[in-house]
Order: C-alpha cells, then sequence, then structure tokens
C-alpha cells in the first residue's frame, strides 16, 4: 500500500510523491516515476536505499543487482545471450541490417558482412530475424527453410527426385556403379533400378544406359522412327 508523506520529511521509496525532489530527500539515486519514488535506472533497490547497480564481472545475488544487458550467473555479472561486450559494457546486439563492425555484434544466427548484420548461410529469414535452416526430414513451409541445398519442401525437407537420403541427399547412382549394400528398390540408385549385389541394375523391362533407366517399349519407338526415316530418305533418293 502507498504512502502519503509530507513533502519536507522526504519520501521513502514506493512513497507516492509530485516530483523527484519529493524523493531525493529521502534517497538521493531516486526519483519520482508514475506517483512513486523509485531507484534511477542505474540503481536497484536494496533495503531502504537505492544501490549502484553491479557493472560486468562485479559480484551479485540477483540479475536486479547488473547493469542493462547483463545477468547475474554463479554469483558475476555477466552479458546475457542478447547483448555482446564493449568496451566493458553490456551492448543489446544488433538486429538484422544493423550496423556492426564484427560477427559479435550481431543477434543469433547472423554475421557481419560489408558492415551489416546479415543471415548465416545455415539460417534463413523470417520476420525479419535470422532463424537456423531446417534439419532433412523435418517440417518446413518453404524450400529455402531447408538446410540441405538438395532438399525441396514437401510439408517436409525432402530430397529431391535425383538425390537418396543418406543423413544427407546424394546423387542417385547410375546403373552399373556401385550401390553399398542396399536392397530398396530405388534407394538409392536411379529411377526404375535397384541395388543387387552392390550394383545398380535396371529393372525388367528397361534397358540400361550410362545415367539411366528407360521403358523398353520407349527404345523401340525410337528405333522403328529411325529405322522409318532412314527408309524415306532412300526412298528420296531413288526418286532424284
Amino acid at each position: 500500500m502507498i504512502r502519503n508523506f509530507e513533502i519536507g520529511q522526504g519520501v521513502p521509496l514506493a512513497g507516492s510523491c509530485t516530483n523527484t525532489t519529493n524523493c531525493t530527500k529521502n534517497n538521493v539515486n531516486s526519483e519520482c516515476k508514475g506517483g512513486t519514488c523509485q531507484c534511477k535506472v542505474a540503481f536497484y533497490k536494496q533495503n531502504k536505499t537505492c544501490e549502484a547497480r553491479v557493472p560486468r564481472g562485479g559480484s551479485c545475488t540477483n540479475t536486479t543487482n547488473c547493469t542493462a544487458n547483463a545477468e547475474c550467473k554463479r554469483g558475476k555479472c555477466q552479458c546475457m545471450v542478447t547483448s555482446y561486450l564493449l568496451n566493458n559494457k553490456c551492448e543489446p546486439r544488433v538486429p538484422r541490417g544493423g550496423s556492426c563492425t564484427n560477427t559479435t555484434n550481431c543477434t543469433a544466427n547472423a554475421e557481419c558482412k560489408s558492415g551489416k548484420c546479415q543471415c548465416m548461410v545455415t539460417s534463413y529469414l523470417q520476420n525479419n530475424k535470422c532463424e537456423p535452416k531446417i534439419a532433412l526430414g523435418s517440417p518446413c513451409n518453404a524450400t529455402n527453410q531447408c538446410r540441405d541445398g538438395n532438399t525441396t519442401c514437401i510439408r517436409n525437407c525432402t530430397c529431391k527426385d535425383t538425390f537418396y537420403t543418406d543423413s544427407i541427399c546424394k546423387p542417385r547412382i547410375y546403373p552399373n556403379n556401385t550401390c553399398g549394400n542396399i536392397t530398396l528398390k530405388n534407394d538409392p540408385c536411379v529411377d526404375n533400378a535397384y541395388c543387387y549385389k552392390s550394383i545398380c541394375v535396371c529393372g525388367i523391362g528397361y534397358t540400361t544406359t550410362s545415367t539411366s533407366c528407360n521403358a523398353a517399349v520407349t527404345m523401340a519407338v525410337v528405333e522403328i522412327s529411325t529405322i522409318i526415316t532412314c527408309f524415306m530418305l532412300a526412298y528420296l533418293e531413288v526418286l532424284k
């Protein structure tokens, strides 16, 4: 409960006031804010007095003892993770787009490039903040959020069709190349191939090229088309 005091008497901390003079008569490091006497920003309340806040590295019992942007950890005032040390003071980290001299100035997942805090390659921009990129297999909203450059976002960060999952996205293996001991069809071999006795082989009904397995019927159509073209050219030569 806030108590009223005579002006000449001086107002203690938490007492009602009309101006700072009411407060400083009782506590020189206090001021009148919101109608009550409170410690100035560079001081904290200790019993009935205002004590100077403890600088970085000084002893403390709780975070209210410490200067701005610092916290009490293991009995010492230390910079918060949202601040950095400059001239023995804890300064708030610079947001994306702000000026910087080195990466320690910047907020999480950002780095100092060309004098500006910018998102690292391992992070993406969301709501003007740099967020860490998302691991393979985890939920996503857009492809640029995925950590692996060979992924696409299909509800989750998923390897592109020409890649397979092996902790990262690796290029699918061509026919007649070593594929280890994996036997799941189409994993890790190219489409229409499977790993058999540690070699990628095309499935039944597919013909092998150096980079793919093509449906045999498609190859047949191509061959027939080639024969017809050759026949027509020969016929035209006869008519000349």
